[in-house]
């Protein structure tokens, strides 16, 4: 049986419909509203930046049409449909790349805004690390420790969970030690030294413990925790999403 082309509804008001007209394999519908579009079940919606997309689910890919800054794509990551932007002088080839782009589950952004995102990211991995260790050991610290973790982590003894060199390691970071200045106290290889702090989130399992981030914020007196923590949500949603680059 032959495969069903694809539908797209089309929602926006800034693309003109003499873009849709020398498109072939494609059957697109120009909806009033996005009600009217969603009973139409199209494989992707195109829709302005500006539109009623709050309704549109996860099952159906998002086009939005619109300025693909930084800030407007980490809004619309908040939205799982979302599948990426698309300007309004784009060319009826590159619009139908775009579309079956997204409906093969790629994520349709230039190479220039991918890169200021994950630029972003990058600045933040290291002040990110820091923080939450410096949480963490507050909560090894702390009288209740293996009451707090045992109840987040399914854990029964903390105390014994961490080695004495992963205990120094901790120490070190929250007092502002880099992994060189921690090599070279310990007199370690800084590859160590990662390998270590690897091994210490991996038996907390800190990374698919969700229920974590609040008891370490309660834990962590740094200010902007909570912003920084916030921040690193549209990467973990990149991540899940396969990538296209584009010129």
């Amino acid at each position: 049986m032959a495969k069903a082309q694809l539908t797209v509804a089309v929602l926006s008001k800034s693309l003109k419909r003499k873009l849709f007209d020398s498109i072939t394999g494609i059957v697109f519908s120009f909806p009033k509203s996005i009600d009217e579009a969603l009973q139409t079940t199209p494989d992707v919606i195109i829709i302005d930046e500006t539109g009623d997309y709050d309704e549109i689910g996860s099952s159906i890919k998002m086009l939005i049409v619109g300025n693909p800054t930084k800030e407007n794509i980490i809004h619309f990551f908040n939205y799982e449909g979302f599948a990426g932007f698309i300007q309004t002088d784009i060319s009826p080839n590159l619009l139908a790349k775009a579309i079956k782009a997204v409906n093969n589950g790629e994520l349709w952004l230039s190479r220039k805004i991918m890169s200021l995102i994950f630029a972003d990211y990058m600045k933040n991995v290291k002040k990110m690390s820091q923080i939450w260790l410096e949480c963490l050991l507050n909560l090894l610290r702390s009288p209740t420790a293996d009451r707090k973790l045992s109840d987040i982590f399914n854990m029964t003894n903390l105390s014994k969970l961490l080695s004495k060199r992963e205990k120094e390691i901790l120490d070190l970071v929250a007092n502002g030690n880099s992994n060189k200045d921690i090599a070279g106290t310990l007199f370690i290889s800084e590859k160590t030294v990662r390998t270590h702090l690897h091994n210490i989130f991996r038996k907390l399992d800190i990374s698919k413990r969700t229920e974590a981030v609040s008891l370490m914020m309660d834990a962590c007196s740094t200010e902007g925790l909570s912003e920084i923590l916030l921040s690193f949500v549209p990467f973990v949603q990149i991540s899940q999403k396969k990538k296209t680059n584009k010129s």
